[in-house]
């Protein structure tokens, strides 16, 4: 493990490490998606079934099969996702990322509302996402992104989060066909 570069989470869960090998193991999964020609959407079960093929492959080990889940994912939906207008995409960030001692921000029915405080990286990024015409929404649950793509308000999602919230949405997106990259 110590050649991949990786580190382990308290709760062992395994964190890929190294822009070295995020961009490698990326390279992989574009090679392999593309050799395959894999086609949007796959089930859960067609992600990780292509997932344990693209480690079997390369002889990496287990321990990296989130997050080449998540590249292979991407990776089938790029193109789709690349067709689709800004403001048809919602950018899911993660309540987590603020900084829970100096945020100012509220919670409304539908998640976090920043009050742009600068105390952490969400406002850098929710204005960036705006300005480029992306509807964002800071939220954990699923609840709230489900009523969007349900009401036809969205046409992708583009999620920010760990594995195990990735994971949760994944499913939902997947039994309405909604592109996604996280």
């Amino acid at each position: 493990i110590n050649n991949y570069n990786m580190t382990y989470k308290e709760n062992n869960s395994l964190i890929v490490s190294g822009k070295v090998l995020r961009r490698w193991v990326r390279a992989l999964g574009a090679k392999y998606v593309s050799s395959t020609g894999l086609v949007p959407p796959l089930s859960y079960e067609e992600l990780l079934e292509h997932t344990h093929k693209l480690l079997n492959i390369h002889k990496l080990p287990n321990d990296i099969s989130n997050y080449s889940s998540v590249v292979i994912n991407n990776e089938v939906w790029k193109n789709t996702v690349a067709s689709i207008p800004f403001e048809r995409r919602l950018l899911l960030i993660p309540q987590c990322l603020r900084n829970p001692v100096k945020c100012k921000a509220r919670f409304d029915g539908f998640g976090l509302i920043c009050e742009k405080c600068g105390s952490c990286k969400i406002q850098k990024i929710q204005s960036f996402a705006e300005d480029s015409g992306y509807v964002v929404l800071i939220a954990e649950g699923i609840a709230i992104v489900k009523k969007l793509i349900e009401g036809g308000k969205v046409d992708c999602v583009i999620g920010i989060g760990c594995i195990s919230a990735l994971e949760k949405i994944f499913g939902e997106m997947s039994s309405h066909a909604i592109p996604g990259l996280a």
